[in-house]
């Protein structure tokens, strides 16, 4: 059997208008979604900032950062919840406010037992972290890190309270 080759020129097909629209509908809700996203972390961030200005308002700040990124605790290792939010330092403790979800630390000053600055925390990396070691309420020894933007101004505060 043999088969004869025909020039047949096929034009393409123009497309269907539902597989159109679909797309338009999929992209318009994923950017919806964004949206509403985005609007949540700003309504949170807004709320965070509120508790840190009553908490603070009549305490000397040495040192802020609005966006600390917190890389957890060592004890817990990986099972745990991080993110960002404020990083305050004062002369009585270190304080961290995440902006989702809602979460506190509290570190006295008295507390603190060493503080490092290495590359890598809990396989995190970046140059810019800040680890500090200190005793927790269970009375054990723990590190707690962030990586932070103004390292060298967290630095310069740590030694003013002669912890470096």
């Amino acid at each position: 059997m043999s088969y004869i080759l025909v020039n047949a020129v096929v034009e393409p097909e123009i497309g269907n208008p539902v597989v159109y629209y679909s797309i338009v509908i999929v992209i318009s809700i994923l950017i919806g979604a964004m949206m509403i996203f985005f609007s949540v972390i700003k309504k949170a961030k807004k709320a965070r900032k509120e508790e840190l200005d009553a908490r603070f308002q009549n305490k000397k700040i040495l040192f802020y950062s609005k966006n600390a990124n917190f890389l957890g605790y060592k004890s817990k290792n990986y099972k745990q919840v991080t993110g960002s939010g404020y990083l305050v330092l004062t002369e009585e403790e270190l304080y961290f406010l995440m902006w989702l979800p809602p979460h506190e630390i509290k570190i006295e000053i008295t507390k603190i037992t060493k503080i490092e600055f290495p590359e890598l925390f809990l396989g995190k990396n970046s140059k810019k972290i800040v680890k500090i070691n200190y005793i927790n309420n269970e009375k054990q020894s723990d590190e707690i890190a962030w990586s932070i933007p103004k390292l060298d101004k967290i630095k310069s505060e740590l030694k003013k309270l002669n912890l470096l």
